[in-house]
Formats: C-alpha cells, structure tokens, sequence
C-alpha cells in the first residue's frame, strides 16, 4: 500500500468543466490508501492526542474524518483534527468526567462534544462526534438519526472529497469516491447535502469554497443544476457571518475570477446582492 508520499494526488492543469456521473455509493473491502503513522503522529496535539489515548484505552473505535484526510492526500498540513467515533455523546461524556476533562455540548444535535483544556489562560477544544449522530424536531418532538456504519456515516458529509475517514492504523477509508474524485480535481455534492441545505443554505457557498482548492477544478453538471433551481435558499442570509466569510475566502483564492463568474452565471447575486459580478 503507497505511503502518503507516494499517493499524494496532484491536481493536474484542467479547465474548469462539467461531467456526468453515476453517483451511487461503490461499498469498500479495504483501504485506498496507507499513511505513514510517523507522519501522522507528527501532526496531533498532545491535546488530542490525550483524548486518543482515553478512547483506545476504553476501546472506542475512532477515525479522523473529513478535511483532515483530505489534506493529507494533497501533501498538506490540516488545520483541524476531527474525530468520529462510534459510540454515544453520554458514553463520551463519561469518559470526560471520569477523567476530570472539561466539556462542552453546544454541539449535541450532531452528536458532537467538545473536550476542553486550559494552559496558559488559552482554551484549547478537541471536538468528538458520534457516528452519524442527527438530532432534529418532528412534529414538534425530538427526533433521533442514527448511522449503523462508516459507510452511511460518510454519505451525511457534504463532499465526496471531505467524506474519507482514516483509522487510527492509518488506513483510508473511501465509501462515496472521493479518492478518485480528488485525483481528479472534481467537487461532488453528496445526496444528503441537497437535502441538508434548507436548514443550512451556507453549504451552497461552501460548495463554491471548495472550487478554490484546485487551480481548475472539475464540476458535476446535475450539482449546477441542482444549484441553479435552488439558489433561491440563500434569501435572507446576506448578512450570515459564514456566508461572507466563504464569499472572502473564495475572492482571496487564485482562481477568484472564474469561481465568482460561474456563482454569477447561476444567479447567487439574486440573493448575494455583494457579490462582484
């Protein structure tokens, strides 16, 4: 199995374009890829690297997920270390009390606790999801969503790209083909974010976010079209913080220009009446 040295995707000179796929998830056997433990290892903190241990002493199975993975494939250094593990908020903030770790649970309706620790007057926070963990109001009650696996656990993601997780052996995992699609350049909605994105409108712009990643990234036509036909999501998030923080960042990227030309051309200056069209 290649070391991240080895398997580390270019992103080759492509034009920005549109292609048809067949999206349906592909179930794996085995890992895409292997990354170097020593690499690994190099770029957890000790704060989560505590909370690792805490988790394998207590035999919890856990993955680092999302962005993470992403990056290091792209030979980059990821910001943030998200972890999964399958198990439920209340086993996890057991496991915090019994070792007198302080918590947070602002995000408890997608499963996730924070691990709170405090040096030199700074708080840092180590967040630990549940398993595709969704809680939501139904007629006015809780409801409780619950991923059985990986494999649906990764199709709530919003990207193929950002859907891999990676075990604590350093296995790549890939259930919605987001390896393939990021040797490729290619940004690829997955189906649960169409449907996530009327309670969250902002994964619109963070889908145009993830454009700038590639110098000339490769788009799937049906998610244009989705988007054109549901712009209309974004009214009255003008002024959302993350709205304009993605909008920022997607001017600051080196392919600004065509990423802004193509929000224009589906109508997001409707609704994004600062965008620079």
């Amino acid at each position: 199995m290649d070391r991240v040295s080895q398997c580390a995707i270019s992103t080759r000179a492509m034009e920005i374009g549109t292609v048809s796929l067949n999206t349906s998830m592909n179930p794996v056997s085995k890992p895409v890829a292997q990354v170097d433990l020593a690499t690994l290892d190099k770029l957890i903190d000790p704060s989560t690297r505590q909370i690792l241990k805490i988790l394998h002493d207590h035999h919890v199975p856990t993955r680092i997920v999302g962005g993470a993975v992403r990056d290091l494939l792209l030979r980059k250094s990821p910001r943030d270390i998200d972890l999964v593990v399958d198990a439920d908020p209340s086993e996890i903030l057991f496991l915090l009390e019994l070792y007198g770790i302080e918590s947070e649970v602002s995000g408890i309706s997608h499963g996730t606790v924070k691990a709170v620790f405090r040096a030199n007057g700074q708080r840092e926070k180590v967040e630990i999801t549940s398993l595709g963990y969704r809680i939501r109001l139904k007629s006015q009650r809780p409801f409780l969503q619950k991923a059985k696996n990986w494999s649906r656990d990764s199709a709530m993601r919003d990207l193929s790209i950002n859907a891999m997780s990676l075990d604590l052996h350093g296995h790549i995992w890939d259930y919605q083909g987001g390896y393939e699609d990021l040797k490729h350049s290619r940004i690829r909605m997955l189906p649960d974010t169409r449907a996530n994105v009327t309670e969250d409108p902002n994964q619109i712009m963070r889908y145009f976010k993830a454009l700038t990643m590639f110098p000339n990234p490769r788009m799937v036509k049906s998610d244009l079209d989705w988007i054109r036909k549901h712009v209309h999501l974004l009214a009255g998030s003008e002024d959302d913080d993350r709205i304009m923080r993605n909008l920022l960042s997607i001017q600051r990227s080196d392919n600004a220009h065509k990423i802004i030309n193509l929000m224009c051309q589906l109508g997001i200056k409707k609704y994004i009446p600062y965008l620079p069209c």
